[in-house]
């Protein structure tokens, strides 16, 4: 059966002053066919040149502060064509009157705790930032209700946010990151280990490890490396049940790479760790990533597997719930 790797960022939600029973009442499809028709017209909003709508999932579960749902993406223009990969012929997809294609993002919500796990959906709402909290506003007709990553440590491209209301780019570095810091947070779960080096990382990385004498090799030479090239080593146990990463020698060669002021010269581009279901982006974007999979059914997550998924993003919520209430920022009022 094919799977599918959900991504997910945690978001801090703050001036929602809505109870969770007014919350589920305003995106929960209830009633006969026109009531829904109804509610979902109502909830339909445009947002950057697209329209978007929260549908809310019920579950057969007792009540909770979490609350399920999609964010969706409606797309009635610009779609993609089916090719029959045989044939080679082409169609479009048609619409009929009132449709739309749904590109959704799963979330689940914990309103006591003003904080959502939102899947990443390059296609669809992608970060939730600008677009959920544009929505939420427009919604209940407010204009205090913020939407926010939660971040490990607060960086400069984060407080230009404030000012901006593009999605965050997290193609880009942030040099005033600590992150010898920052590494100390990691578990000894870890899976993966992935740097990306300049030329000059890799020749202190060569002369510090004495890579060339031990394999007889001039690196660089072989790699033909210019000033503008980098070169990504990516460090995993074997797959048996008891492997681990040595995170005290991985942390040593952190330190014989990154120094203070090795950071501005940024010969390390990129430094994360993977572990069971997290992602830690350790330089550049220092955002709270978390991994999941769901199963397909014809390429879709079909109705009857949206409780496992929630299921497993509420697991994975609450188990690193203490590391993100110590991210939060102090909740505006």
């Amino acid at each position: 059966m094919a799977s599918k790797e959900i991504r997910l960022h945690a978001y801090q939600i703050a001036r929602i002053k809505r109870p969770i029973s007014e919350i589920k009442r305003q995106f929960t499809l209830k009633g006969d066919e026109q009531e829904i028709a109804e509610r979902i017209k109502q909830n339909i909003k445009p947002i950057s040149e697209s329209h978007y709508v929260i549908v809310l999932d019920e579950l057969n579960e007792a009540p909770s502060n979490f609350v399920c749902g999609r964010f969706i993406k409606l797309r009635e223009s610009v779609l993609p064509l089916i090719i029959n990969t045989r044939t080679a012929i082409e169609r479009s997809i048609k619409l009929e009157g009132n449709e739309s294609v749904e590109e959704v993002s799963h979330f689940v919500w914990n309103v006591s705790d003003c904080v959502l796990f939102g899947e990443y959906n390059h296609y669809g709402a992608r970060y939730f930032t600008y677009r959920l909290e544009e929505y939420l506003n427009t919604a209940f007709g407010s204009t205090g209700i913020d939407v926010s990553t939660v971040q490990y440590i607060e960086t400069e491209k984060d407080a230009q946010r404030e000012h901006s209301r593009a999605d965050i780019d997290v193609s880009k570095p942030a040099p005033d990151v600590n992150t010898k810091e920052r590494f100390e947070i990691q578990k000894s779960s870890a899976k993966r280990f992935r740097i990306k080096l300049t030329q000059f990382g890799l020749n202190k990385l060569i002369k510090d490890y004495n890579l060339s004498a031990a394999d007889q090799l001039n690196w660089p030479d072989l790699f033909d490396l210019s000033n503008e090239c980098t070169v990504e080593l990516i460090f995993r146990p074997r797959r048996t049940k008891n492997a681990r990463l040595n995170l005290d020698k991985i942390k040593k060669l952190i330190g014989l790479l990154i120094k203070d002021d090795d950071v501005e010269a940024h010969e390390v581009t990129k430094l994360d760790v993977k572990t069971a279901d997290s992602f830690y982006n350790l330089i550049g974007d220092n955002l709270l990533e978390y991994d999941t999979k769901v199963n397909l059914e014809n390429g879709t997550i079909p109705e009857s597997y949206r409780p496992i998924l929630y299921a497993d993003m509420k697991s994975i919520y609450l188990g690193h719930i203490k590391e993100i209430k110590n991210a939060l920022r102090p909740c505006p009022q």
